[in-house]
């Protein structure tokens, strides 16, 4: 009996569910599993503008001998739909070899240690979950490869609460002018609600009123195709859950404690580290055919890469925390948040929205300037009325905003 080592992927369809069933196919007489790793989201490697994919490291007893085995590693990707075409390209199931004993082999089409098993963190972080102090057959071992690893941000846990309508699939890329022209033609063409573009860095982003959005790698940087059914009136309620959102998710993961400032900035100590930007298809109905929303975070950009505005000083999670973010975390904890405030605004309205956001705003409560495309408004930002307009308290009357850019003063007392 020899203990080897399987490495599983997929990023087409129900991923996970090809994992688990790729896992049962495995389970024979002559192999059996005995231990498995937690699943774990990963970038596309060698090719990206593809799905993200889910991996998993089974740790295998089998009689079968290393070319028997690969037999049937081909034999459970065949029968799960697997067609081998563009190398690195996207499969419904992966399953490879990493590791057989101690043994080296190098044969025409079987290499054991798979030959890039030592620079692929999406293999790494898994195998050194099932198997701690693993070492290769050279004596290497497993976590010095894993702590050696530049890619090691591309691979976060992921687990059946990530599986909900948003994020089901998330295209990476690593340039891209701009997530959210990509994710309006996809939108256009029929994309699937939910869809998620990211590019590791954009050069072509846009913030609101046409604004240049910089976006240099390190950064958070995506767009989601949304296709709620609501009211044109409703559709700003959409960026208000976004926004809240994105302050959730990086409350839960940097500890930090956002707020709000009307209408889609996110701020850390005063300083502007994440901005939204929301895109809608034509209208039928009264309801948009789609919406592109658009966020980006200042996740790991170094200070000196930020811009310098005076008036929107900028931050980011690595300045505010002194530490670099987990962005794939960051990613999948806001789109869970997403996915559960979403679904709480199509089917019971808005207020709890609304609340939530009232609760982290920094807007407020004060004194604020709103420039207008026609005019700018002084007064006491009182509230937001049931549809997400500012409501602005002037000479003794409220003024309702639903566009504009506010600046703020100080703190004032209720009136």
């Amino acid at each position: 009996m020899s203990r080897a080592f399987l490495g599983l992927g997929s990023n087409v369809g129900d991923r996970a569910g090809y994992l688990r069933d790729a896992v049962r196919g495995l389970d024979a007489p002559d192999l059996r599993v005995t231990g498995r790793s937690g699943v774990y989201e990963t970038v596309p490697w060698g090719l990206t503008g593809q799905a993200t994919y889910l991996n998993q490291v089974v740790a295998v007893e089998t009689t079968l001998s290393p070319r028997a085995l690969l037999g049937r590693c081909r034999a459970v990707e065949a029968a799960l739909g697997r067609v081998r075409g563009e190398r690195w390209g996207p499969r419904t199931v992966d399953v490879d070899i990493l590791l057989y004993g101690d043994a080296t082999i190098r044969e025409p089409g079987l290499a054991v240690p798979h030959v890039d098993l030592a620079r692929r963190a999406f293999v790494l972080v898994p195998l050194a979950e099932v198997a701690p102090g693993l070492r290769l057959p050279d004596g290497t071992a497993v976590d010095s490869l894993l702590a050696a690893s530049p890619d090691r941000e591309s691979v976060w846990r992921w687990d059946d609460a990530d599986a909900g309508t948003i994020g089901r699939e998330v295209r990476w890329y690593d340039t891209l002018p701009s997530t959210n022209e990509l994710a309006r033609r996809e939108a256009e063409a029929g994309a699937a609600e939910g869809l998620v573009v990211v590019a590791e860095q954009q050069t072509a982003g846009r913030g609101r009123l046409g604004r240049v959005w910089v976006s240099p790698p390190g950064g958070l940087w995506f767009s989601i195709i949304l296709r709620p059914s609501l009211g044109v009136a409703q559709i700003p309620l959409v960026g208000l859950a976004a926004a809240i959102a994105t302050a959730a998710a990086i409350e839960e993961t940097t500890g930090l404690h956002p707020r709000l400032k009307w209408p889609n900035d996110v701020l850390v100590g005063g300083r502007k580290v994440a901005g939204l930007l929301l895109e809608a298809g034509p209208v039928r109905r009264d309801s948009p055919a789609w919406l592109v929303a658009g966020i980006g975070i200042n996740v790991n950009v170094a200070p000196e890469a930020l811009p310098s505005r005076p008036r929107y000083p900028a931050t980011s999670l690595a300045a505010a925390t002194g530490g670099s973010a987990d962005r794939g975390r960051l990613l999948r904890a806001l789109l869970r948040r997403l996915n559960r405030d979403y679904d709480e605004l199509r089917t019971r309205g808005g207020e709890d929205i609304l609340a939530q956001w009232r609760a982290r705003s920094e807007t407020l409560g004060r004194v604020v300037h709103v420039s207008t495309a026609s005019e700018t408004i002084e007064g006491l930002a009182r509230d937001v009325d049931e549809t997400g307009a500012l409501l602005v308290r002037t000479r003794g009357a409220d003024r309702r905003i639903v566009a504009g850019d506010v600046t703020g003063e100080a703190e004032a007392g209720a009136q």
